[in-house]
């Protein structure tokens, strides 16, 4: 989220980071409430628990998502496991035999996708619309994404009744 400043004075500063600050705290919690929607308008519902490291052991599914406008920019990213996945697959997809990486990749990338897109829907009453790229989508092992150190980023866990969703909202 890009302020100008035409004061180098300490107080415009620190009222410009105040300002960031609350607008980042308000989309996190557009992330919240849009991550709840969105899981229980596929039957998982999902409890929150903000911060953590996300740490999957064994196979796991990743989705990052990109956005950009003029004011703002960043990345959605969702953690899982397969587990979670499978039960979020759509009915054509249950049916078949075996998950192959690709299917479970395409479906998580595709809630990435969703839940981007319910929170710009969000955003427009703040008149911000950013672009929206292609989820890049990964299936790996033992996933350990540590804790954000810079800009504006926050974990979220989400429990479901198998494993946990993680959830981190980049902004910039």
């Amino acid at each position: 989220m890009k302020t100008k400043m035409t004061d180098d004075s300490p107080d415009l500063l620190m009222s410009s980071l105040t300002k960031r600050a609350a607008d980042f705290v308000e989309i996190e919690a557009y992330v919240i409430t849009c991550v709840g929607d969105l899981f229980e308008a596929y039957g998982m519902p999902v409890e929150h628990a903000s911060g953590g490291v996300a740490e999957l052991a064994g196979p796991s599914v990743m989705a990052v998502i990109g956005y950009a406008s003029d004011r703002v920019r960043g990345a959605l990213l969702l953690l899982t496991s397969p587990t979670v996945v499978m039960a979020l697959r759509p009915p054509e997809a249950v049916m078949r035999a075996g998950v192959p990486e690709d299917v479970l990749r395409d479906v998580l990338g595709e809630f990435a996708n969703m839940l981007l897109g319910r929170v710009k829907n969000q955003l427009l009453r703040h008149a911000l619309s950013p672009f929206l790229s292609t989820p890049t989508t990964i299936f790996g092992a033992d996933l350990k994404l540590p804790a954000p150190t810079s800009g504006m980023s926050v974990w979220h866990t989400f429990s479901t009744a198998s494993d946990d969703i993680f959830v981190r909202f980049d902004a910039t």
